[in-house]
């Protein structure tokens, strides 16, 4: 690597790596997000979401603001703020899980689901065209990671003053809407001291366990396709397709934005359909999203930079498709796994990091030149992958919470039920007949 200028140095030119360092820029993040998930699996066990979360987030945002300056200083540092970045992501699908199991409602959890992973896109809808835009205006490139570093820290600030890990403790929620939001969970945390307490995590029976298996190769499967798109895409428009900086941002832009309305409109259609069982249900939708996905990323191996506008509609397809995923496969972690949902969660993290680990490392190796006939090799491999994941996940999965769940409540003998007055640990039978007469 050259450097020339000034940390704020716009031009693209005064940093040149090579390609092992830009293969290790990308594998970074993921060695991060790997650490970082080991270190939350722990941290979880000792600290609530809110903790872990915000303080992840201000790592983020801190890492984000000296990205420029590092660039500046050498390869070393640069890489290390993309550890750190990387290590922030690590609590993306457990804060996803554990937020939709404390604060949706059982026959909402499609909808909150989806709206919380929209996260994904709405970074890409952000970043892509805004980058484009700065990349080649008189701030340059700095601009984008000094804007989105504010942006992070102020957003976790704001989210450690105002979120709760549980509803219970939270001053604006009603005691009717406490109700709502437990009816129907199985709970077996005791809140003491203003404080809510988590049983151990039964790993053995959890891993043990085929459903368990099935779904995270279903996951496995969607993720390979999602992630050679957040990385690579723009990338691939760039240098196969030949589409100029600002005509990448928005481009790439595109499927993201279709991929938010796609989940839009899936979190209630799957929350409220009552034609078929909620286990149908989420087959369906992962049956959709990892089928075009596949399809999607397949015909890009044959749409050559003659026809830019059907690659263009291809990846869209490809993208928003993928977000049906929320309501599919990612559903089916969260409802088996119930109160371990950030531990299930996690996994779904150790497969991204791993994805996002060896991407990097295939690329370099089969798509060297990025030329069309190399990234078709790519295009086949992934799609193949993509629809094996969907076949595997059709055949094991379940949506009702494992036995290991279960068989935990009872063997803590501390399934808990609260009153509307939030204040007595009351008999299920009275719950029930309390519960008839709060309005749904």
């Amino acid at each position: 690597m050259t450097k020339e200028g000034s940390p704020n140095d716009t031009t693209t030119s005064a940093y040149n790596y090579s390609p092992v360092e830009q293969s290790w820029l990308f594998s970074i993040i993921a060695v991060g997000q790997f650490f970082g998930t080991v270190a939350l699996t722990y941290g979880l066990s000792k600290f609530d979401i809110r903790k872990c979360f915000a303080t992840l987030g201000l790592i983020s945002g801190i890492a984000t603001l000296l990205t420029p300056l590092s660039a500046y200083i050498g390869f070393v540092p640069l890489l290390f703020m993309r550890f750190l970045q990387g290590v922030a992501t690590s609590l993306s699908f457990a804060g996803i899980g554990s937020i939709t199991q404390q604060w949706s409602t059982v026959k909402e959890s499609g909808m909150f689901f989806s709206l919380l992973s929209c996260h994904f896109q709405i970074g890409s809808v952000f970043t892509m065209p805004v980058a484009g835009l700065l990349c080649e205006s008189r701030w340059g490139w700095p601009s984008l990671y000094y804007l989105q570093g504010v942006m992070t820290t102020v957003s976790f600030v704001l989210f450690y003053l105002f979120y709760r890990d549980d509803p219970y403790w939270h001053g604006l929620v009603s005691d009717k809407e406490l109700s709502r939001i437990e009816r129907g969970k199985i709970s077996i945390t005791t809140r003491e001291s203003k404080a809510t307490a988590h049983p151990k995590v039964p790993y053995k029976a959890m891993f043990t366990d085929i459903v368990v298996w099935g779904i995270q190769i279903g996951v496995t499967g969607v993720q390979f396709g999602f992630c050679l798109f957040v990385q690579y895409g723009p990338v691939y428009m760039n240098k196969v397709l030949k589409f100029d900086i600002k005509s990448t941002g928005v481009g790439t832009a595109l499927p993201y934005i279709a991929s938010i309305i796609m989940k839009t409109i899936a979190g209630p259609i799957s929350d409220h359909a009552t034609c078929v069982s909620m286990k149908t249900n989420i087959k369906i939708f992962t049956t959709i999203s990892n089928s075009l996905l596949a399809l999607g990323t397949l015909s890009l191996a044959f749409i050559t930079m003659d026809y830019p506008i059907l690659a263009q509609i291809a990846f869209i397809i490809s993208v928003a498709f993928s977000g049906l995923n929320a309501v599919g496969s990612l559903k089916a972690v969260q409802m088996i796994s119930q109160h371990y949902a950030h531990v299930m969660m996690n996994v779904v993290t150790m497969i991204s990091s791993f994805i996002i680990l060896i991407l990097p490392m295939l690329i370099t190796v089969l798509a060297p030149d990025n030329t069309h006939s190399q990234w078709r090799v790519i295009f086949i491999g992934v799609s193949i992958i993509t629809f094996t994941g969907m076949i595997v996940f059709i055949l094991t999965a379940e949506v009702e919470p494992r036995p290991w769940v279960k068989k935990e409540s009872v063997k803590m003998n501390k399934v808990f039920q609260v009153d509307i007055n939030k204040t007595d640990i009351i008999p299920p039978e009275e719950k029930k007949d309390m519960e008839e007469k709060i309005e749904p």
